[in-house]
């Protein structure tokens, strides 16, 4: 564990502590030994196992909920950790109260199904919960998107497409915002930083201008380059439709290539479904329901209605 409590609301690091001072347990409150060494990073440690289930979690989602516990009374709501509700039969990571308002918070480091993650979300809402999804590193983004980190995704006018990370280390929220993809080329976006909840709120609720990028002629060369070598990996079924058309599909593909970025909403990229589809049904194509592309091409969100954002 590496961070534990000063006093109720100062949560310190391990390795900015001292020896001669006390720390306790943001979870069970019990005091906490603080090792510090040559050989290992520094850490705090019960004198006897943790009261809390929380022991057999992994440090970073250990922190992360005594980091967001303290963020939250810090905003000014009254909350608490792993408080199971009977009427759900859940306990999210942080409960937290403030007049009118409830808010869950939940930081998720190990892998979730979309069906658990809707599932989890709905129950809340319905019982009147604001619900927030922290992620943590291993959901990090890379240059491809994912399903298991696309279905957290969430938009707004003011951020686009956007995921809310904790860095525990750092101490801070990290906010990646702007999502867009491009054919064959890697996922392109902006980050932001928050340092607690307010700040959170303040990131989120500022217009950052988000808009859709044009490819530069650099990029455009990269998509043909890449083209190539996807050519040459298509399966034979694929290729003897094309023929059938009297095309190629080095011709198909680049005639369907996007000039400009798009939402991260497609799981297969877009010149290669739109290509796929005019093979199968010709003209009638551009008559197939949203729904069948979106069944077959897109991401499943928890969050995004996205008929609306195509």
């Amino acid at each position: 564990m590496f961070y534990a409590l000063k006093d109720p609301d100062h949560l310190v690091r391990a390795d900015r502590a001292r020896i001669a001072e006390k720390y306790y347990c943001p979870f069970c409150h019990a005091q906490v030994i603080l090792r510090k060494g040559t050989f290992y990073q520094s850490h705090f440690a019960h004198k006897k196992q943790c009261l809390s289930k929380t022991a057999l979690e992994t440090s970073e989602h250990q922190d992360g909920k005594a980091l967001l516990l303290m963020w939250a009374k810090a905003a000014g709501y009254f909350a608490r950790s792993e408080v199971y509700l009977q009427e759900l039969a859940q306990k999210p990571d942080i409960l937290a109260k403030k007049k009118e308002q409830e808010l869950v918070i939940e930081f998720q480091c190990a892998p979730l199904s979309y069906q658990s993650l809707c599932q989890r979300t709905t129950g809340y809402k319905q019982a009147g919960y604001q619900v927030i999804w922290v992620l943590g590193m291993n959901y990090r983004l890379k240059s491809k998107l994912d399903q298991k980190t696309a279905q957290f995704m969430h938009y707004s006018k003011k951020l686009g497409f956007y995921l809310i990370y904790l860095d525990v280390l750092e101490q801070r929220f990290e906010i990646d915002y702007a999502l867009q993809m491009a054919d064959l080329l890697e996922l392109r976006y902006s980050r932001g930083y928050a340092t607690d909840l307010n700040a959170l709120k303040e990131f989120c609720q500022t217009d950052h201008h988000v808009s859709l990028a044009h490819l530069s002629l650099q990029q455009q060369k990269q998509q043909l380059l890449a083209l190539e070598s996807y050519v040459d990996k298509i399966k034979y079924r694929l290729r003897k439709q094309a023929y059938a058309e009297n095309i190629t599909l080095q011709q198909l593909f680049k005639a369907n290539l996007s000039k400009r970025y798009y939402y991260p909403l497609w799981r297969t990229a877009c010149f290669y479904w739109k290509s796929k589809i005019y093979l199968q049904y010709g003209e009638e194509s551009s008559a197939l329901a949203p729904a069948y592309i979106v069944h077959h091409f897109a991401y499943k969100f928890a969050f995004i209605t996205i008929e609306k954002r195509k």
